[in-house]
């Protein structure tokens, strides 16, 4: 196969696309043809033009904004299990292209599953990332930081073909490269700081960030090589980061919570349980956006297990053996799991893509404002309820009722209903037999962590919401904390009732506007708090990790000054 890299200078294609949609467009230049993928949002296309039928080759073409920091796709569907191609400007400006080792064999076509079709439809999945090149833009192979868009569309190849695929490659490989034009702007992209740095020294953030009225941020970690996912400060005040295809990387912290950049190396961490230091507790996603199978507790997916560390054999057990104790199921993807003051498991839960509701026989997409992801009230680790039934895979919550009208009767936020309430399983079976979240966060919001606020006026739980781009105006990309209330035994029970959770949360860390962050912004992963109340949160978009020093007393979330950096690179 070949390829090539474009950036918006190079290519003068007057691409208008509907969104779902593929068209065949041809270059002023060389009169190549390709059929084209145009992302409006971020004015990205990916192209592709194929021989005749009986050749298992390809051309294709990436063309984005020359600020953009990579531009990828996957052939034949999902990233996680396809060839991955990858491509780049270095900081001379010269075009880098490399193919990525994916799972199940596809990198030879041999045996792999979801390829091409090449007689009918085929499934492409691509991905960008606006705004920062790989860690070392120079080296084929670098590391990439997490993407700010990726999703799928469908493709004829027969659509691609072209009759003079030989004249025209021959045409594209002997073409002189073009240059992009030089700078007109000398703009200082970092604006010059209004107030003293909370960590002087630290790098300058990747985007403008903001705080709620009376906390303060900074980075302390700034473009890491492996994106930062889940942090936490050990018992001796040291900043664990947790970054792909790295590990754990120790960091020690000042008096002030900055680092002192004398780091040392950890090869794991593992949650355990404080109010019962022998328990540990795991959670297992679901396989794929639906997985039917996970609805029987045994399979071991789509739930969350604890163990007895006294009681676990050398050599270690199987996740879905008889020492894992079901402390809930039907848990679509639970990644942020947490414990209040009393010791109860609270889990987030990453709810469905791509929901439908059958209306009058006919399927409707209600994936926009539906369903509502929800944090669960789980138990203790210790004492496990085995029959804890989070709804996943026919159950989900409500967020926007007005998008299931043949309801009866009527559901409000917070209910339970089902793509289909015509099968064995239906809206009033759900709301009998599925467990009740505490609180309901934004459809596609993507909360990947949950904590508690440690300090003993704090009765906040904080949510880091990664963001997502699957619906027509993306949202989450921030910190939020809903308001709580702790009984005499440590318990924690939410301030509002599930309906009114919906506009109950407060904005503590959040991007200028959440609406707009296809083109880049930091997505919150990890939390963790130092005993002393201050929050570090990771972003694996931008491979950086920000301090928060929160207010003395609470307050509510007004807009204040940024911190700004630079989306340049």
């Amino acid at each position: 196969m070949a390829w090539l890299l474009g950036v918006s200078y190079l290519f003068a294609l007057q691409i208008l696309l509907a969104v779902s949609q593929t068209t065949r467009r041809c270059d002023g230049l060389t009169s190549a043809c390709f059929q084209v993928y145009y992302e409006e949002h971020l004015d990205t296309a990916w192209g592709y033009m194929f021989p005749p039928t009986g050749r298992d080759e390809f051309v294709g073409l990436f063309i984005a904004p020359i600020r953009s920091g990579w531009i990828g796709n996957s052939l034949g569907g999902s990233m996680r299990r396809n060839l991955l191609i990858v491509g780049w400007l270095d900081d001379n400006d010269k075009a880098m292209v490399s193919s990525r080792m994916a799972p199940s064999n596809c990198t030879t076509w041999t045996g792999g599953t979801g390829g091409i079709n090449l007689s009918g439809v085929g499934l492409f999945g691509y991905a960008t990332h606006a705004a920062i090149k790989p860690v070392d833009p120079s080296n084929p192979s670098s590391s990439l930081y997490q993407h700010t868009e990726a999703s799928m569309h469908d493709m004829s190849p027969v659509d691609a073909q072209s009759s003079t695929y030989d004249i025209q490659l021959a045409e594209l490989l002997n073409a002189p490269p073009l240059l992009p034009p030089k700078p007109t702007t000398t703009t200082d992209p970092n604006p010059t700081p209004t107030e003293p740095a909370l960590c002087p020294g630290a790098p300058r953030p990747t985007y403008p960030v903001f705080a709620a009225k009376g906390w303060k941020v900074s980075p302390v970690l700034g473009r890491l090589a492996g994106a930062p996912r889940q942090i936490m400060v050990d018992s001796k005040g040291h900043l664990l980061v947790l970054q792909r295809d790295i590990g754990v990387t120790g960091h020690e912290v000042d008096s002030t919570g900055c680092l002192m950049w004398n780091s040392f190396h950890i090869t794991r961490s593992v949650h355990v349980s404080r109010k019962y230091p022998d328990f540990i507790s795991l959670s297992v996603g679901s396989e794929g956006n639906l997985d039917l199978p996970s609805f029987d507790p045994i399979i071991g997916r789509s739930q969350i297990r604890t163990f007895d560390m006294r009681k676990l054999p050398e050599g270690g057990v199987a996740y879905n053996s008889s020492y894992g104790k079901v402390l809930g199921y039907g848990l679509r993807n639970c990644v942020g799991v947490t414990e209040d003051r009393a010791g109860t498991v609270f889990a987030v839960e990453n709810s469905l893509d791509d929901a439908h509701r059958i209306i009058d026989a006919v399927q409707v997409d209600i994936h926009e404002d539906n369903p509502a992801e929800k944090i669960y009230r789980l138990g203790t680790a210790s004492s496990p309820n085995e029959s804890f039934f989070g709804g996943y895979p026919y159950c989900y919550s409500v967020w926007n009722e007005a998008d299931i009208p043949n309801a009866d009767p009527r559901l409000d936020a917070g209910d339970y209903f089902v793509q289909d309430p015509n099968g064995k399983y239906t809206d009033a079976w759900c709301n009998v037999n599925s467990a009740a979240p505490e609180a309901l966060l934004p459809p596609h919001a993507a909360p990947l962590d949950i904590k508690f606020g440690v300090r003993p006026d704090d009765t906040n739980l904080y949510v880091a919401l990664h963001g997502s781009s699957a619906r027509a105006e993306t949202l989450g990309y921030k910190v939020v904390a809903i308001p709580g209330t702790y009984s005499e035994a440590g318990g924690w029970i939410p301030t509002l009732d599930l309906t009114a959770s919906k506009r109950g949360t407060t904005d503590i860390f959040f991007n200028h506007n959440e609406t707009e962050c296809r083109g880049g912004c930091f997505r919150p992963c990890g939390m963790a708090f130092a005993p002393n109340g201050d929050l570090y949160v990771s972003s694996d978009t931008s491979g950086e990790v920000f301090l928060l020093k929160p207010p003395p007393a609470a307050g509510p979330a007004t807009l204040t000054g940024a911190v700004t950096g630079s989306t340049q690179t």
